[in-house]
């Protein structure tokens, strides 16, 4: 059982689940709004894609450990077939960070893009990417 408690900066509920993200939580230049202040990784995947699928137990376990109500870091994604619109914008940008395919982790500080995670999919390895960021 979680207990949830909400984002008060974007009313997200942080229950040890990774967070949705929309359109709307973006800007014109596809940076971040409304998460000042917050490290937040973002994994922009396709619900069909296969190697999404291998690391979904990963990725849960990591928001298990970051999304709670005193934490500062932020784990969520975003689904690229229901939004295509984020992933053509970004990657119509000369510079700035691509989704050149599935899944794509991207670390944000500020609203701002700092980081591409390129390492093994896997919760420890990912959990190390974080804290070496922060």
């Amino acid at each position: 059982m979680f207990l949830t408690f909400f984002n008060k900066k974007n009313n997200y509920k942080l229950n040890g689940k990774s967070i949705e993200l929309t359109p709307n939580d973006f800007n014109e230049q596809c940076q971040l709004k409304n998460f000042n202040n917050q490290i937040v990784l973002i994994k922009f995947y396709a619900p069909w894609c296969h190697y999404c699928k291998l690391m979904k137990n990963d990725y849960e376990q990591v928001a298990q450990i970051y999304n709670k109500s005193n934490s500062n870091i932020i784990i969520a994604e975003l689904d690229c077939q229901k939004y295509p619109e984020i992933q053509a914008k970004m990657n119509s940008f000369a510079n700035g960070p691509k989704i050149p395919g599935y899944p794509s982790l991207l670390l944000y500080k500020n609203n701002l893009y700092f980081k591409t995670y390129e390492d093994i999919r896997k919760a420890n390895n990912i959990i190390k990417f974080i804290n070496e960021n922060k």
